[in-house]
């Protein structure tokens, strides 16, 4: 009897301590939402402002006044596997790279050789440049765009600055570092290996990123030389009842206090004046921020939508003291995107999201967008009838959301918080606030930058992170949080993982936290059958019975010219023959299933290009993921003309019933 008692006293205190291990382990899991306060973020007059590199994030701004210097063109290059570059200073100005490689600027080093295609690691870009003598007194950044994945600059020999993330843009204040007199000397230092803390994150030991981890300057850099007193950041808010406001923060650099006259005026494409927004006197004391904001009403305004793209607008701002003047301009349109019920509405009208998902590669330029790609791109969108996108699992280059400006494709953007969670280490890296800090930030640099164009009307906080993790859940939350404080505005979203077998989404506590729920989800492909997504969009509108359901990602890959071939594993159990026939019958099934569910205002198919991928060596064309509409080259597939048929279908059923819907009849 006692020996029973004992064993069952065992049991219980074992139980009793996993159950209590277990609490103090979630407890634990808990702790990051508090990541993003570790960021210096100013409220003047109620806006938020983020600083950083000790200087307010700048806006950008399509036209400005400010003198620049354009610092594209062919710089020196050499990889440092070793990472021996700053211990040997290749960062000094009399440090001999005469023998270094020859690389352009926008550029990536993987593609200017084919034994660099599989680089991972540092590399150094070194350029000598000369400024004009009329940026002698001026207020100098420089402004980098693009640099993949941690940036470390020099300027003349001296440590300026470092940023982390390959797609957002940065600036330095280098106005006490520039040579006015004599030959200036550039240098970045790049790395491109990830750890659990950066985004895009290492989600584990080895594994992939799931693109291409193209390294190097894939933007801009310029010199920007504008007026010790000059504003930083420009929020605007439209509606589609021509009602427009905002505020225009300004910066003073200098070490005194000054007063600026601010001016806000609206104008047509041409430039003709429509309006006189505000004009406003502030002052502004040292090292310090102002905010001048702004509110009216203009009438008989044009409303921006994708059948209308042509009705954009010029906002002016002017700013004047002591100091000098400057004016600045963007395009704006006046549009109004929400989601009611299980619903979308553009400018008060019912609209189906005619969607496609986008990455920054290409056969002969890799992720850099030129102007030949964007407009080879944009035919083909047009062709397939699209009004909304997400371009990829991160932000773009401006160009490609100027494009969608001027097209008239509404674009939701995307925070590249990655697939968290799909590890122990990378469970247990967001027991950590730096992963929250990270992930904060990158947001809040897309939201600035992009936030004042029409095209851009949703913000996505992340895709794929393990929607069961309470950390993961607090870090998604806290984003939610952040997006619509820096943007009141526009709706969030975040895209759910697939995991099949009814595990989603009975244990999905994550994807109700934005407007809308983005469903990526692969029946047919990873898992079961095509038409398996009718009983799955099911459950999901079942949980949330109030949320309107895009399908964000749905695809399966195939080779052009390919009838049939072995059978290949793709992950999860499943064998598929990458068969165009195969892949143009998934989305017939597919596309029957979604469009029958009203409560699903949405499609996007994964993806519209096939696209370098570090994750499938054993793909019939290896390293490619070929579950792209078009091929590598922009060939089209079978399955291209079913969209294109079909997004044709929705938007003359729109056109002829006068109304939005949410499916076809």
């Amino acid at each position: 009897m006692v020996e029973i008692t004992v064993t069952l006293f065992t049991y219980f205190f074992i139980i009793l301590f996993a159950v209590t291990m277990v609490a103090i382990l979630i407890a634990f899991l808990a702790r990051p939402e508090k990541g993003a306060n570790l960021l210096d973020i100013r409220e003047v007059d109620g806006v938020p402002v983020l600083w950083e590199n000790g200087m307010p994030y700048f806006t950008w701004m399509k036209n400005t006044d400010h003198e620049q210097l354009d610092l594209s063109s062919v710089w020196k290059f050499r990889l440092d596997p070793d990472d021996i570059g700053r211990e040997e200073r290749w960062f000094e100005v009399e440090f001999d790279d005469s023998d270094w490689y020859d690389h352009p600027v926008p550029g990536t080093w993987n593609i200017q050789k084919p034994e660099w295609l599989d680089y991972v690691g540092v590399g150094w870009y070194r350029r000598k440049f000369t400024v004009p003598a009329s940026m002698t007194g001026k207020f100098n950044r420089i402004v980098l765009d693009g640099v993949a994945f941690v940036g470390h600059a020099y300027l003349n020999g001296k440590f300026i600055g470092s940023h982390s993330g390959g797609y957002t843009q940065w600036s330095l204040d280098i106005t006490d570092s520039l040579f006015y007199d004599k030959e200036n000397t550039l240098a970045v230092r790049i790395d491109t290996g990830r750890d659990y803390y950066m985004l895009p994150p290492l989600t584990g030991p080895g594994y992939c990123l799931n693109w291409w981890f193209y390294g190097g300057i894939k933007r801009i850099v310029k010199i920007d030389s504008g007026p010790c007193v000059t504003f930083c950041k420009l929020l605007v808010n439209t509606d589609h009842k021509g009602k427009i406001e905002g505020s225009v923060i300004v910066y003073n650099r200098k070490q005194k206090s000054v007063e600026a006259d601010v001016g806000i005026r609206l104008l047509d494409l041409s430039g003709g004046l429509i309006k006189e927004i505000v004009a406003s006197h502030k002052q502004i004391d040292r090292k310090d921020l102002g905010a001048v904001k702004f509110e009216d009403i203009i009438k008989d305004i044009k409303l921006w939508s994708p059948d209308t793209p042509d009705n954009r607008y010029i906002l002016e701002v002017n700013v004047a003291t002591i100091e000098g003047a400057e004016t600045q301009s963007i395009e704006i349109g006046f549009r109004h995107f929400e989601f009611k019920g299980t619903s979308a509405y553009l400018n008060g009208e019912k609209i189906f999201l005619r969607g496609m998902n986008r990455h920054e590669d290409d056969s002969r330029f890799g992720p850099i967008q030129t102007a030949e790609l964007i407009e080879q791109d944009m035919e083909l969108f047009r062709n397939l009838h699209v009004n909304f996108m997400r371009p990829g699992h991160y932000p773009n280059d401006i160009s490609w959301i100027l494009a969608c400006n001027r097209e008239g494709i509404m674009v939701v953007h995307e925070n590249p918080l990655y697939q968290l969670g799909h590890s122990f280490h990378s469970v247990c890296s967001t027991m950590r606030k730096e992963v929250c800090k990270e992930a904060t930030r990158q947001l809040i640099e897309m939201i600035e930058r992009d936030r004042n164009h029409p095209s851009v009307v949703m913000w996505s906080v992340g895709n794929e992170n393990v929607p069961f993790i309470p950390s993961i859940r607090k870090i998604l939350k806290k984003l939610c949080a952040v997006s619509r404080r820096f943007d009141p505005v526009r709706p969030i979203t975040l895209a759910t993982m697939h995991i099949p077998y009814g595990v989603i989404p009975r244990l999905d506590f994550s994807a109700a936290l934005g407007d809308v729920l983005f469903i990526n989800e692969y029946c047919g492909w990873y898992s079961d059958k095509p038409e398996d997504v009718g009983p799955y969009l099911d459950s999901i509108h079942k949980k949330w019975p109030d949320k309107p359901v895009v399908v964000s990602e749905f695809g399966a890959g195939s080779v052009k010219g390919r009838e049939h071939g072995e059978l290949i594993d793709v992950g999860m159990g499943s064998k598929r023959d990458f068969s165009e026939n195969y892949q143009k019958n998934f989305y017939k099934i597919q596309l029957e299933q979604i469009l029958k569910r009203p409560f699903v205002i949405g499609t996007m198919p994964w993806v519209f290009a096939d696209f370098r991928d570090d994750k499938r060596p054993n793909n019939p064309i290896p390293n490619m993921n070929l579950k792209g509409l078009v091929t590598y080259d922009r060939e089209p597939k079978k399955a291209y003309h079913v969209f294109a048929e079909t997004y044709a279908q929705l938007e003359k059923q729109i056109i002829i019933n006068g109304v939005r819907s949410s499916n076809l009849t």
